[in-house]
């Protein structure tokens, strides 16, 4: 996989700042003079683990959240709901909130000084604009994530690099990786819900029916070619039916809940969500204007205001794949 050479390589900082802000010990790093800087830290040193992986890249962009998709509230009221806190947490989520949102300002400060590109629209999601890109860079894009939602975006010309585990997903791979060709990976996701996202499965299909439901409906794919997914699970729940006669209300479950997998199929697939033209024009011009600008006296003094002594120790090999970025 290192022969990889992408065109673009997009992080989900979204993500890894969410992940990283669940780690105590970097979570709670802060200055001597009480500012919370672990945040940072975890998101520049994920980023630099992902240069190093592709020396050749010659452009960066960090994706961040702004706001949740009107569009999924519209087809789902409680989408991401479940991320309210209950009274008895109010405290401790109003003071993670305040670290997320004030790391995440100084990083988007931070950034473009180190040459890498930032893209965020108002009211759109992070995912979304890595599904916009998916399907706009030229060249082979690489996605930078540990959000398994990424993996629906693979293709020819779209892989995915796991930086925790150091693990590429391609279309060579995938289906060793997730244990469904990806043809079916969105399927399989849309009958099982997303409790992170509030969203709902199908009652009583579990994992093991679901997985059940996706190695019959495979072999029908792979039958009659041009059958249609729909019509192919309803006639994997059939085959289940009479194979798996005690589960048998479990297949009937999901021939009765048709409605919620093509829902979840609307709230999850993330190529579906409709950008105007002003948003289109403000994504190419990330992706294709001129030059980014390595400001090395700017991120030096900005290291040391946070005490990144680490990095400053080791700042010829921290700063080294910045340096090549455009």
């Amino acid at each position: 996989m290192n022969a990889l050479s992408p065109t673009v390589v997009a992080v989900d900082g979204e993500f890894f700042l969410h992940r990283i802000l669940h780690v105590p010990e970097i979570a709670e790093m802060k200055t001597r003079g009480g500012l919370c800087t672990g945040g940072v830290y975890g998101v520049l040193t994920t980023i630099h683990t992902t240069l190093c992986r592709f020396p050749g890249v010659r452009r960066c962009i960090v994706v961040f959240d702004s706001g949740h998709s009107a569009r999924r509230l519209s087809i789902l009221p409680e989408y991401k709901r479940n991320r309210e806190p209950t009274p008895d947490k109010l405290a401790e989520y109003t003071e993670y909130r305040a670290r997320l949102v004030d790391q995440k300002e100084r990083l988007i400060h931070i950034l473009p000084s180190l040459g890498v590109r930032l893209a965020t629209l108002p009211c759109k999601e992070g995912d979304d604009i890595l599904g916009w890109m998916s399907k706009n860079v030229p060249g082979l894009l690489v996605l930078a994530s540990e959000d398994k939602d990424m993996l629906q975006l693979v293709t020819e010309n779209v892989a995915v690099y796991r930086p925790i585990k150091d693990e590429f997903v391609t279309v060579e791979n995938f289906q060793t990786a997730t244990g469904v060709p990806r043809s079916l990976f969105l399927l399989r996701k849309a009958i099982g819900g997303d409790p992170s996202d509030n969203i709902s499965g199908v009652p009583k299909a579990g994992e093991v029916t679901v997985n059940r439901l996706m190695e019959t409906v495979a072999h029908i794919v792979a039958q009659r070619k041009a059958e249609k997914l729909s019509q192919a699970l309803l006639d994997a729940c059939d085959v289940q039916m009479g194979v798996d006669t005690r589960g048998k209300s479990r297949y009937q479950s999901v021939k009765d809940n048709l409605s919620i997998v093509s829902r979840n199929l609307d709230l999850m697939d993330l190529k579906r969500e409709p950008f105007t033209p002003a948003e289109e024009d403000s994504l190419r011009l990330v992706l294709d204007s001129g030059s980014a600008l390595f400001e090395e006296l700017s991120i030096r003094k900005t290291f040391q205001d946070m005490e990144f002594q680490s990095l400053l120790e080791t700042w010829e090999d921290f700063s080294r794949p910045f340096r090549g970025l455009r």
